[in-house]
């Protein structure tokens, strides 16, 4: 049985086809060892709490300077324009450092398709069944860098009735642990000193080192798709600093094909379509009031037949509530 393992559904497409998902922990590693990779590859200087940041502030608001400056000369698109001011709230926010013994927690709902094939099922010559499993998620990260999520399936939801009795009927809530809270703890990079280059700040210089590694990567999906969920890893990583955070917004408009679906005093909302097994619409909103990633949407575009999973089905959904400093720690503190 496929299960959902990351906020990315392609994935879980790929298993449909007959290769091998990653799990929870090998995506944390390969989560960790991009953004070790951005903010390390070109620096070994070790960075002081405060000292630098004036300086990378203050280059990165020249950047968007030059790009709001674009704006009123060239009159570019509105994805361009929203980009860059929301770029500009970004920058502009304070960095999430916590001190010993506070931490940096993101919460947030995870929704994700799930296949069960017929033959594990109970019955011979069950047909495959497909469902939606739906998880909250916590993440916490401490001040010397130690990452602990904890997961807990809550629900299921069906697409036909046929497929809710065969799940009950091969008893597979206690498979997909329904309402049991998992935890993975890994070491991370030390928040506080994290190396940094002030050329990884450079919209520009960021976009052609993720294009580097996404030629390294193997993967048959188009450069751009590539590069766009690299960009929505970093927005979505709770360890991602303010000016990272900004280039990757900024970086977005060089994706070819993205379109602006919504710009509003609290949210931009941003989607790419491509096709990974299936047509698919991929989907970032952006909250302006916590300059902080809100949701991140996989949906269908047509049907999947022999799943029974119809046409505009969101497939993959991570809906975040705002990072916040806490000193509540993780279950096992």
């Amino acid at each position: 049985m496929s299960s959902p393992r990351d906020e990315h559904v392609d994935a879980t497409l790929r298993r449909l086809a007959g290769d091998e998902t990653p799990t929870d922990i090998e995506l944390a590693v390969a989560r960790s060892k991009l953004d070790a990779a951005i903010l390390g590859e070109q620096s070994k200087r070790p960075r002081t709490s405060h000292y630098r940041r004036p300086i990378v502030a203050a280059a990165m608001a020249a950047i968007i300077a030059v790009v709001a400056g674009g704006v009123l000369f060239a009159r570019p698109s509105p994805l361009a324009a929203a980009l860059a001011d929301y770029a500009a709230i970004v920058l502009h926010t304070d960095p999430l450092e916590p001190a010993e013994g506070e931490f940096v927690l993101q919460e947030s709902e995870v929704v994700a398709l799930a296949v069960v094939e017929g033959s594990e099922l109970p019955a011979p010559g069950d047909a495959s069944i497909s469902y939606l499993l739906v998880e909250e998620r916590a993440i916490w990260v401490g001040a010397d860098g130690a990452i602990e999520v904890t997961t807990t399936p809550t629900e299921v939801r069906f697409f036909s009735e046929d497929a809710a009795d065969a799940y009950e009927a091969a008893n597979l809530a206690e498979l997909d642990e329904i309402g049991i809270t998992r935890t993975v703890r890994q070491q991370g990079q030390p928040l506080l000193e994290a190396p940094v280059d002030r050329a990884l700040f450079d919209p520009e210089g960021l976009e052609r080192f993720l294009r580097e590694q996404s030629r390294l990567g193997g993967s048959s999906l188009p450069e751009d798709v590539i590069l766009y969920q690299q960009l929505a890893t970093l927005l979505s990583d709770p360890q991602s600093q303010p000016e990272i955070r900004a280039a990757a917004v900024l970086a977005l408009e060089s994706v070819r094909g993205i379109e602006l679906v919504e710009s509003t005093e609290t949210r931009i909302t941003v989607a790419l379509d491509y096709t990974d097994l299936a047509p698919l619409r991929h989907t970032l909103e952006l909250d302006v009031a916590s300059a902080q990633l809100a949701a991140n949407t996989t949906q269908l575009l047509e049907g999947i037949e022999d799943l029974g999973v119809p046409a505009s089905t969101i497939i993959s959904q991570t809906t975040y509530q705002p990072r916040i400093i806490t000193t509540i720690g993780p279950p096992s503190s």
